[in-house]
C-alpha cells in the first residue's frame, strides 16, 4: 500500500477499496458516484454526503474507523448467503483477504446487478481456487443433514458431463432457477441428470429428472470448512 497515509480519511477510503479488490481510482469513484478527479485533492477530508454513498454500498465498512483510523477496517458482517469472488487482479499470496459478496437469497446471485452487493466480509484467498468458485454460508436448516448450519461450502465450477458418479451440486438453470440437490447421472451418456433433496424428508424439495443441457451453470461441492 505504497504511498497511503492512513493518517487521512479519504486515504483511509483507498486502502479499503484496494482491500477489496478496487485498484483504479475511477472504479471506485464511479462506485460511489463521487466526480472525477475525487482523489486529486487529498487534503479534504470526506463529507457527510459521501459517506451516505459509502455506508449505502459497504454497511459493513467500520465508519468510526474511516474517520478516526481506530478499530477495524469492517464491522461485524450480516447473517446471508456469502459468495467468494476474486477478480483475477489480486495478489497471489496464501492470506491475502479476498472480498465475499453477500446475498439474502440463493437468487439474488443471479439478480443483482451491483458492483459489490450491500452486505460484505472477508475470507482468505486460499479458501477459493480460482474467480469462478463459489463459497455459500449455510444459515439455516434447509441443506441438513448433510450440511450444518453455519458450515461454509465451497463449490467449484464443472460442465455436467465431467461429474462423475454423486455429487452434491449447485445448479444454476436457463430461467435462473437455482438448485442445491445431490446430483447423479441416469444414463452412460451424461445426459440425463436426476437432481435428489438432500433431506430425503422435505417434500417442499421434489426430485426433479431433466436433461443436461437445461442446466447454464453447474458446480460441484468440494470441500466445507467452518469459522
Amino acid at each position: 500500500m505504497d504511498g497511503i497515509d492512513i493518517d487521512n480519511p479519504k486515504y483511509r477510503l483507498l486502502l479499503f477499496c484496494r482491500a477489496i479488490g478496487m485498484f483504479h481510482n475511477r472504479d471506485i469513484e464511479r462506485t460511489f458516484c463521487l466526480s472525477n478527479g475525487y482523489f486529486n485533492n487529498m487534503d479534504n477530508g470526506i463529507n457527510t454526503d459521501v459517506l451516505s454513498r459509502i455506508v449505502s454500498v459497504y454497511p459493513n465498512l467500520n465508519l468510526f474507523w474511516l474517520l478516526t483510523g481506530h478499530g477495524k477496517m469492517e464491522s461485524a458482517p450480516t447473517d446471508g448467503l456469502y459468495v467468494a469472488e476474486s477478480d483475477g487482479k489480486l495478489p497471489q499470496e496464501s492470506d491475502y483477504n479476498i472480498p465475499i459478496r453477500s446475498y439474502t437469497s440463493l437468487e439474488s446471485i443471479i439478480t443483482s446487478n451491483s458492483y459489490m452487493p450491500p452486505r460484505w466480509r472477508m475470507l482468505p484467498k486460499r479458501m477459493v481456487r480460482n474467480s469462478n468458485d463459489i463459497i455459500l454460508k449455510v444459515v439455516d436448516d434447509s441443506l441438513s443433514p448433510i450440511f450444518e448450519r453455519d458450515d461454509y461450502i465451497l463449490f467449484s465450477p464443472v460442465i455436467p458431463s465431467e461429474a462423475e458418479g454423486e455429487n452434491i451440486a449447485l445448479c444454476i438453470f436457463a430461467d435462473d432457477k437455482i438448485l442445491i440437490r445431490k446430483a447423479r447421472f441416469l444414463d452412460a451418456n451424461h445426459k440425463i441428470i436426476s437432481l435428489e433433496p438432500l433431506n430425503l424428508d422435505d417434500a417442499s424439495q421434489p426430485t426433479i429428472v431433466c436433461a443436461a443441457s437445461e442446466i447454464s451453470r453447474f458446480y460441484i461441492a468440494t470441500s466445507v470448512f467452518n469459522f
